[in-house]
């Protein structure tokens, strides 16, 4: 199964009920417009990483990538990512890893 790009839920002034999905194995991709908010849902027993993976330089060199815990039982929000420092020069998009996907859910929220 390869990456799978989630798409991106607005929210408006009318308000929005949020769609979840299970997390890809592989990873997800979301939008790079600097716009996105990706609302993670660990409804597993243990605690998951999601890492963010940076695919901008600065001086030439790689920046680290950003991982936050997702508590077991516990939910996320992260976000906004700035496309300079986290699109992926060959897709424009941003990539999402996790150490583990068991009971997680995922959501993309645009603002």
């Amino acid at each position: 199964m390869a990456r799978s790009t989630l798409t991106s839920q607005a929210i408006t002034d009318t308000g929005l009920e949020e769609t979840t999905e299970a997390a890809n194995v592989d990873g997800n991709a979301i939008t790079g417009d600097g716009k996105q908010i990706l609302h993670l849902i660990n409804a597993s027993g243990g605690d998951i990483v999601a890492t963010i993976v940076t695919g901008g330089t600065l001086q030439g060199k790689a920046v680290v990538d950003t991982a936050v815990t997702i508590t077991a039982g516990e939910e996320r929000y992260i976000g906004r990512f700035n496309p300079a420092l986290y699109n992926d020069p060959t897709t424009n998009l941003v990539n999402i890893d996790y150490d583990g996907v068991t009971s997680l859910t995922v959501a993309v929220l645009s603002i």
